[in-house]
């Protein structure tokens, strides 16, 4: 590899094989799609060269970039769960719909039933079709 983004999704293998769904492969995989600057080319410094103040900045370094890791795990986690949080609750709401719908449908069903024998409870002009603008 040349560190360069050839185009190919760096989803981590571990984050999208845990995955449960669709929906949350493809947020994790909008979330690490973003376009990343190529790398520079690896420049060794000779030994002579390493002192104190070099040690120093590596260490910083590595502990900045732990940091950083940490903290896109985090993030990812965070999106990964809050995905299968909408899920459940789009599930919810989608098995409630379907309930409300079989409700007015059956409901609808009634009042036909009611309309077709003439038997209701406001009376026998409730059904009446009055157009507008013209008084009952």
């Amino acid at each position: 590899m040349n560190g360069y983004n050839d185009g190919f999704l760096a989803v981590p293998v571990s984050v999208a094989a845990t995955a449960s769904s669709p929906t949350l492969a493809r947020a994790l995989a909008a979330v690490s799609q973003t376009q990343k600057r190529p790398r520079s080319e690896k420049k060794t410094i000779p030994t002579e060269q390493k002192d104190e103040k070099y040690f120093e900045r590596r260490k910083r370094n590595n502990h900045a970039a732990k940091k950083s890791r940490d903290a896109r795990k985090a993030r990812e986690d965070e999106i990964a769960i809050r995905a299968s949080f909408l899920e459940k609750e789009n599930a919810i709401l989608r098995a409630q719909v379907a309930t409300l719908r079989e409700e007015a449908n059956s409901l609808k069903q009634l009042l036909l039933q009611k309309r077709n024998k003439g038997d209701n409870c406001v009376g026998q002009n409730f059904f009446k079709r009055v157009k507008v603008g013209e008084k009952s």
